[in-house]
């Protein structure tokens, strides 16, 4: 009959008060992993195994907080544990700290989890893995974590082989691991700088990973920071601004395993969980819904990927980025933006002089010239006059909003029309209505025109 050995004990924090729901996990002389017991709620383990045990780690919302090693204190078979007190918050013996580069461009990589598990041996034989904490890379693509004591002076195994006591696992913005390091006391990385005061022991990595990078960056001129949740974007201090005609999409597709790349369209919001953006391969037919713009398999930093045509679009629509790499494994981002593709409507009105009529001098100084300035995207209009003298409309203008008047003009007053001073002869009055869309990359204003032909007379 095989030996049992019993251990009990009290789990309390260092006010004394129990600590319940504490993961026990034992281990023997190897360091492989025996069997473990959840604290009651009097802080109270009792259980019992049938291999000799050595040590033990106490695990608090999937953190280690305490190792004790228990092969010294077993009495006729039982190790009665007394009370263990744990700090709630571990004193964090150990500090990893390290930078995380992408390996082609050197850039530090930013917001990428780094996670660290203690890595045993399961009485199977595999590998067994304890987390021990993690970190976010920051902008210059540095991470730290801090965590207890003694798992980097794990023991050799029985059979005298000796493997790294620390895993690391860099994973991106999806949760994807995209990177594993195994280390131990033996992996000496770079000196560890702390302040001289800390007792702390430390280790610091400079990490290079083949990271696949994708990102819409910029839609026509625009960065996606001055984009809002409906497309609109804000550029050159006007906002609420849709796209339209030839709109660059720019962004990243970075990486030394890239090995394909798609851009699409679809109506509407795509959310990043959309499950038609699952499971795609490079060779599979387009999702229902999607339209594919583009294909290829360059590499691009920071720069354009495609044209997108979108004359023929009206509304709400995201542009989404596929990529695959020689893995494959996919990878995405999707960018909502607002089209604006129709002409400007009502069309710009000029309803009052009627065309062809005559102002006579002696009967009035002014007029004021009525009609329709509008368009659900409205920008700002111009009133321009040409008399007889002038062969273009660069006289001084009736009426001339500063840019960025977002009041629009609808059957009334759009300017009034001083004609004391103006010769006798025939008169053109122009009206010019621009909105607001970034038309083909900005290059482009959208205008509609209307003129009408007057007369002075004395």
């Amino acid at each position: 009959m095989a030996e049992q050995y019993r251990i009990k004990g009290k789990i309390i924090d260092s006010r004394g008060t129990p600590v319940p729901e504490i993961k026990v996990k034992v281990y023997d002389n190897n360091g492989v992993f025996i069997s473990d017991t959840v604290t009651d709620k009097k802080g109270m383990l009792d259980f019992e195994c049938v291999v000799t045990p050595k040590s033990i780690k106490l695990v608090r919302d999937n953190r280690i907080v305490a190792v004790k090693d228990i092969a010294d204190i077993m009495t006729d078979g039982i190790l009665d544990l007394g009370d263990i007190v744990i700090c709630m918050i571990p004193p964090a013996e150990w500090h990893l700290k390290g930078v995380i580069t992408d390996k082609m461009s050197g850039e530090p990589l930013q917001g990428l989890t780094v996670e660290l598990w203690d890595v045993d041996t399961s009485i199977s034989g595999g590998p067994y893995y304890d987390p021990l904490g993690e970190g976010i890379t920051d902008t210059t693509g540095k991470f730290s974590v801090w965590f207890d004591g003694m798992v980097f002076e794990r023991e050799a195994t029985w059979t005298g082989e000796q493997y790294p006591d620390v895993l690391i696992k860099v994973k991106n913005a999806s949760g994807v691991v995209i990177h594993e390091t195994e280390v131990d006391e033996n992996v000496l990385g770079s000196a560890h700088i702390c302040l001289p005061y800390c007792t702390h022991k430390g280790k610091e990595y400079a990490i290079e990973i083949d990271y696949v990078t994708v990102n819409i960056n910029r839609v026509g001129p625009v960065d996606i920071s001055d984009i809002n949740a409906s497309g609109l974007a804000s550029y050159l201090g006007i906002n609420g601004r849709p796209f339209g005609g030839n709109t660059t999409i720019s962004g990243r597709i970075w990486g030394a395993k890239v090995d394909k790349w798609k851009l699409y369209y679809a109506e509407g919001f795509i959310d990043s969980g959309d499950s038609r953006l699952t499971g795609l391969g490079p060779s599979s037919p387009d999702p229902s819904g999607f339209t594919m713009i583009a294909q290829g398999t360059n590499k691009v930093w920071d720069g354009p990927v495609y044209k997108w045509n979108t004359s023929s679009l009206e509304g709400t629509y995201t542009a989404i980025l596929v990529v695959w790499d020689q893995d494959g494994n996919e990878y995405h981002d999707n960018r909502t933006v607002f089209l604006h593709n129709t002409i400007i409507t009502p069309p710009a009105q000029i309803t009052f002089p009627a065309p062809g009529n005559t102002l006579s001098k002696s009967e009035i100084t002014s007029v004021d010239i009525q009609g329709t300035a509008s368009d659900d995207y409205f920008w700002a209009f111009v009133l321009h006059w040409a008399g007889p003298t002038q062969t273009e409309l660069t006289g001084s203008g009736i009426a001339y909003p500063a840019a960025g008047n977002y009041t629009p003009v609808v059957s009334n007053v759009l300017g009034e029309w001083d004609i004391t001073s103006k010769p006798e002869g025939p008169y053109v009055v122009r009206l010019a209505v621009h909105d607001r869309t970034i038309l083909n990359d900005g290059g482009d204003t959208r205008t509609d025109w209307t003129w009408n032909t007057l007369y002075i007379t004395a």
